[in-house]
Parts: structure tokens; sequence; C-alpha cells
């Protein structure tokens, strides 16, 4: 079955790394790039992980992210940085960088605005800009 796609979504290219990964897979090689882990999970990881599953640590948290975490990022943001803030308001701890990104488009951006994009940048940031603006642009790091 064909179902047809947004306009905005169409135009859309996977990134480089999965382009690389998909790569990597077809030719057997070793991908570097995408943070593909191919050793065995060192036992303290594994340990803890089961350790947080039978303290019933397992599900969802706040989309923002859990409470001690964001306070001990604000603790380590004032301690080492000088910076002071507010870890219930100002700090958001996400499981990736797209999804960050894409989370702060859809936060801070209306219908109509447009993104700058300071090179270098990953392709995954154009594409998604494109959907969440009706422009992007990009900024030259060279002289």
């Amino acid at each position: 079955m064909n179902f047809p796609v947004s306009h905005r979504i169409a135009k859309l290219q996977p990134s480089d790394i999965r382009q690389m990964t998909r790569e990597c897979e077809r030719l057997g090689g070793i991908n570097l790039g995408q943070g593909l882990g191919d050793l065995p999970t060192p036992p303290i990881v594994g340990d803890a992980a089961i350790k947080a599953i039978m303290e019933g640590h397992n599900t969802y948290t706040a989309s923002e992210g859990i409470t001690p975490l964001r306070l001990a990022i604000a603790e380590k943001l004032k301690r080492d940085n000088g910076l002071d803030v507010d870890p219930e308001k100002e700090i958001v701890v996400s499981s990736g960088a797209t999804g960050a990104f894409a989370s702060t488009l859809t936060a801070l951006l209306n219908p109509g605005d447009g993104v700058l994009l300071l090179e270098p940048y990953y392709r995954i940031m154009v594409t998604t800009s494109i959907q969440f603006c009706s422009a992007v642009w990009s900024l030259s790091s060279s002289r």
C-alpha cells in the first residue's frame, strides 16, 4: 500500500550517519560513526540496570528527565561553571540530541519562523528544521 506523505516529509533525506550504517552492514564493515557498540556490556553497567529494574525504576520518566539527575546537573553547572540554573525550569534531559533538537524547535518556533544553522552541523538538523520552519539558512564558519 502506498500512502501519500506530506510535502515537507517527502523532501527529507536519511542522515549521512544512517546511510553509512546501512553501507557498513551491506559490506560487513566496522561502523565507527554511529555509536553502535559491538563489545559486551560491562558488568557494572548491567548490574546497575538490573538493580534499577528490581527497585522499580522501569517506567517512563517525566518528559523533562528525572529530578535527581536534573538536580545533579544544576549542581555541576554551579560548581564547575559558575552558572545558577533552576533544575525545574531550565534543565531538560533527553535520550538523544536529535530528539532534543526537534523538541526545542517544537517549543520555540511558530509557523513562518526560520532557523539559522551554523556550520558544521549534521544533516539531520536540516531535515528536522524543514519539518518545523518555513525557511532554513546556514552560515559557514570558513572565511
